[in-house]
């Protein structure tokens, strides 16, 4: 059996850190993916993919990841369930093993301080595509 999946998209907003009663953190965001068909009205949607990234990558995310930036994720669908209010309510994400940045079009000045080349755990893809 294999559970393996590739997306890449937008995060819709910057990852939130949260740390479990263990001490595990983990970084939570979501990627806003786009359809690759049109809808009878000629319109592509949208998927928003829950993401979650723990320990050492949960650190880079929420070091190099800003919202409206685009990136790759690399890892398993993850399915759980919980009770909220006496309903069981459930859940699917995407638990990230790999996250892959693109290189920033254009960044304000107050981000030129930041590093050019990419972080540990992350892979930059340059402007040359290998294919």
């Amino acid at each position: 059996m294999l559970n393996r999946t590739i997306i890449t998209g937008r995060l819709t907003k910057d990852p939130v850190i949260r740390t479990t009663e263990g001490g595990n953190r983990c970084a939570v965001f979501t990627l806003a993916v786009g359809r690759s068909y049109r809808d009878k009205n000629g319109e592509r949607g949208t998927d928003f993919i829950p993401v979650i990234a723990w320990n050492v990558l949960s650190d880079v995310c929420e070091k190099h990841l800003k919202k409206g930036e685009l990136c790759t994720v690399e890892g398993s669908i993850r399915t759980g369930s919980y009770m909220k209010e006496g309903t069981k309510v459930y859940t699917t994400d995407l638990k990230a093993d790999s996250v892959f940045l693109f290189p920033r079009a254009a960044r304000d000045p107050s981000e030129e301080a930041r590093e050019s080349s990419a972080p540990e755990g992350f892979e930059e893809i340059g402007e040359e595509l290998p294919f």
